[in-house]
């Protein structure tokens, strides 16, 4: 549970956010039956119930967002806005080019047109062939990665 409150201080720049998260995610840790009888994702106790929830609470409140493997740029844009507005940044990218690309090719190109913004994309795998991404300061980059190897960066 420490790990992912930390994820959360890292991902999360509102504190009030953070807070409530936390408190989520402990409900989550509480009661997993809860969790894993109303969410889409088919899972059981088997499952890491936890890290599953902690994407989805991130997805909810918008500090990651999901896309399938076969959606194109355009979907991911509205996710990539609703980071940028979250972290109090604004869109001045110039993604025209992006949008025939496949997703493994464009959210590197992202975060290079995000490098003067001091934030970048990251993966954050949940074991299916969908991308969920979230955003982090590069100042935190290293620790984010350090905490966990389902994250990765574009």
């Amino acid at each position: 549970m420490e790990k992912y409150i930390e994820i959360i201080n890292i991902v999360v720049p509102k504190h009030s956010d953070r807070t409530i998260l936390i408190k989520q995610l402990d409900k989550i840790q509480s009661n997993p039956e809860d969790y894993i009888d109303n969410n889409d994702r088919l899972l059981d106790l088997s499952d890491d119930y936890l890290w599953l929830g902690l994407i989805d609470l991130l997805i909810t409140k918008g500090y990651a967002f999901e896309i399938d493997w076969k959606d194109d740029y355009s979907t991911a844009k509205d996710g990539i806005n609703k980071l940028l507005s979250n972290w109090q940044l604004k869109d001045e990218m110039s993604d025209d080019d992006l949008y025939d690309k496949d997703a493994e090719k464009f959210f590197p190109i992202v975060n290079s047109l995000l490098s003067n913004t001091n934030c970048q994309l990251f993966n954050m795998d949940i074991d299916s062939d969908s991308y969920v991404s979230t955003m982090v300061n590069i100042g935190n980059e290293e620790k984010l990665l350090d905490m966990d190897n389902r994250i990765s960066k574009y």
